[in-house]
């Protein structure tokens, strides 16, 4: 229960069903299922702090290409109908959880976004410290090492990202610190 907001078990299953959740070969399902439920808990925290800031609604045609996504993850339509007939959803009812999940990332880049600087300094430091020793190890030749300069944005999209998730677990952590989080 977050906040009076209860998750149950048929939350849990949903993000497990439909593939909302990375699992890894050989993860129990007991283990699975926790990090579905702390990832449930995570949403729920944004959803509220989203709510309660009165964010605007998700444009239509972002919202139509994550039901895409979510779709693309079954072989057919078929298997997507009869999921979510399984699970108890239409598809009206998956496309509101869609959308506050994408309010909830609307809002983290206009509210943390501007937080995260990414400088010439750092893009260096990643290329020399991560980049070229991971195309040496995996034994990429000299001649194909890219230059810095030909691979500079794809680096700042890199570590803006790792900063912006950053940001998003301080935030989590502050709002679960203020929050009342009751697991049973």
């Amino acid at each position: 229960v977050v906040d009076e907001d209860p998750i149950l078990d048929s939350d849990i299953e949903r993000v497990l069903r439909l593939g909302l959740l990375e699992t890894g070969t050989g993860e129990a399902l007991a283990a699975q299922r926790r990090r579905a439920l702390d990832l449930l808990i995570e949403q729920r925290l944004r959803v509220h702090e989203v709510d309660r800031f009165g964010f605007e609604e998700t444009p239509l045609e972002l919202l139509d290409r994550q039901m895409e996504v979510t779709r693309s993850r079954f072989p057919s339509e078929e298997a997507f109908r009869a999921e979510l007939l399984r699970l108890g959803l239409d598809e009206s009812t998956l496309r509101q959880l869609l959308a506050r999940q994408l309010a909830v990332f609307a809002y983290v880049e206009e509210r943390l976004g501007p937080r995260v600087f990414v400088s010439v300094d750092d893009i260096g430091r990643y290329y020399n410290d991560e980049l070229l020793p991971e195309l040496h190890r995996t034994g990429t030749p000299e001649a194909e090492i890219p230059a810095l300069e030909a691979v500079r944005e794809s680096i700042r999209a890199v570590l803006r990202e790792r900063r912006l998730n950053d940001e998003i677990d301080r935030w989590t952590a502050d709002l679960r610190s203020k929050a009342d989080v009751v697991d049973y």
